[in-house]
């Protein structure tokens, strides 16, 4: 079950700092007992106080949050992570082919879940850079000047033939610089002409969120639209 592991890794991978380690075995205890979590209203769930004494903090760099669940949330998937990434590999891949494959799925779900707000927080921190990866694809800066695209050389926002992956495209990010989006497998055919298959990658990749377009994930589900792929790539 690689899978399981490489998804785990995209989470993140250090252990929280010691003072988280009481909360995560509080919550781990909870569910040992067969008690699903505490939601928002219910009486067992923690105000801002409570958190900030259970973890030991009144605030990074004594700066209050809006949005101090949202904080806390992430550090208790990030100390699972570590958890997870800490067991050995064999004994997890055993546990999970012996009947356990919904923790591949719940991985998965999370993994995408998380991703999607991680673009959409970095969209709004300036887009993005070269050097970002994910499992549609990768971006690289390149060193392109204005008359580089306004001379036809390089046209920007149209998907040409790849190199490093099946498809490329050159665009800019709200910093004003040209990017390259690689995407697409080059050893896998897109087989976008039946109906079922494209509604199903476009529920199961989530297109409809995919709005970022200096990210892979917007172009792997662009050639999965309606959009025709000779118009896509502007071929006639």
């Amino acid at each position: 079950m690689r899978r399981l592991i490489d998804q785990v890794k995209n989470f993140g991978g250090e252990y929280l700092n010691e003072e988280s380690k009481g909360l995560w075995a509080n919550i781990k205890a909870k569910q040992e007992r067969g008690e699903k979590p505490a939601k928002s209203g219910d009486d067992d769930y923690p105000d801002k106080k409570q958190w900030d004494k259970l973890t030991n903090e009144d605030s990074d760099n004594n700066q209050e949050s809006k949005n101090y669940m949202f904080w806390q949330n992430l550090k208790t998937i990030h100390h699972a992570c570590g958890v997870l990434l800490s067991m050995d590999k064999t004994t997890v891949d055993n546990i999970v082919s012996d009947g356990h494959a919904w923790a591949v799925d719940h991985i998965s779900t999370s993994s995408d879940d998380v991703e999607e707000v991680y673009h959409f927080l970095e969209a709004k921190n300036g887009e993005t850079e070269g050097g970002y990866e994910d499992e549609y694809g990768v971006v690289e800066n390149v060193n392109l000047t204005e008359g580089d695209y306004k001379g036809k050389d390089v046209e920007l926002g149209k998907p040409m033939a790849g190199d490093v992956k099946k498809f490329k495209v050159y665009v800019k990010n709200k910093k004003g610089n040209v990017i390259k989006v690689n995407f697409g497998d080059p050893n896998m055919e897109i087989k976008r002409d039946d109906p079922e298959r494209k509604k199903s990658f476009r529920a199961r990749h989530k297109c409809s969120d995919a709005k970022d377009r200096t990210t892979p994930k917007y172009w792997s589900c662009k050639m999965w639209s309606n959009t025709p792929v000779s118009k896509i790539l502007n071929k006639k």
